[in-house]
């Protein structure tokens, strides 16, 4: 496969997660199974229990920019690993995958305001 293959491939996956992360209840489940959240936590008040926990942790979860520049960097870093491409590869996916998810995530919240009038 080609450097753009798989920088398409990577973005995917990385898209993928974030949008699983923000807009399903995994998170909420997860950290219910978990037992990182109380069991009376209702799901719109994850994120708040997340950072009064930890802070650090707790606001790394609960940004999408965050969360998708550390996704992005260990999603470019296996793709590094499995491929023959350069280290460069792995700066450009780190740096370029955010903004991107970050323009599909605002993207995505506008489509799922205006469906909800």
């Amino acid at each position: 496969m080609g450097t753009i293959e798989l920088y398409l491939i990577g973005l995917a996956i990385s898209t993928n997660l974030i949008f699983v992360w923000f807009f399903t209840s995994i998170k909420y489940h997860l950290f219910r199974f978990l037992k990182i959240v109380n069991k009376n936590c209702e799901i719109q008040n994850v994120d708040n229990e997340l950072i009064l926990k930890n802070r650090f942790f707790g606001e790394l979860l609960s940004c999408p920019i965050c969360l998708s520049t550390h996704i992005s960097f260990w999603t470019a870093f296996i793709i590094y690993l499995m491929s023959d491409l350069t280290f460069i590869f792995i700066l450009v996916a780190t740096f370029s995958y955010p903004a991107i998810i970050y323009l599909f995530y605002c993207l995505a919240n506008a489509l799922n305001a205006y469906s909800d009038r």
